[in-house]
């Protein structure tokens, strides 16, 4: 195997974006805005929907060549981590798949919210 037997997948979900606007005292006090210039970086939650298939995920085609025939790198989705919110505050939840008793994922989703 080329690959890991579990793969985590870490997305960027926050970017920082230079922002112009009017320089008050509030957006001096947090940070938004220099007062010389009108301008600063605000932290932006990026909401881009993300489409990844639930079963057989195939990254072979992303590993390097080699030699002789090689075994189809497949991945199946068990879980998932959302956060709702802005940056700076919100909410996380999971979503995970069930095991099954013979080691096996199941169909069933099981939602965990604090």
């Amino acid at each position: 195997n080329y690959l890991p037997k579990v793969l985590i997948v870490i997305l960027k979900r926050f970017e920082r974006r230079r922002v112009r606007g009017r320089a008050g005292p509030l957006n001096s006090l947090y940070g938004l805005l220099d007062p010389s210039s009108g301008s600063g970086m605000r932290t932006e939650k990026i909401d881009d929907l993300i489409d990844f298939p639930l079963d057989g995920l195939d990254l072979g085609p992303f590993c390097h060549p080699s030699p002789g025939p090689v075994p189809p790198q497949l991945y199946d989705l068990f879980a998932v981590c959302n956060h709702f919110g802005r940056a700076g505050f919100g909410h996380y939840t999971a979503i995970c798949r069930a095991w099954q008793p013979d080691d096996t994922l199941g169909d069933e989703w099981i939602h965990y919210d604090d």
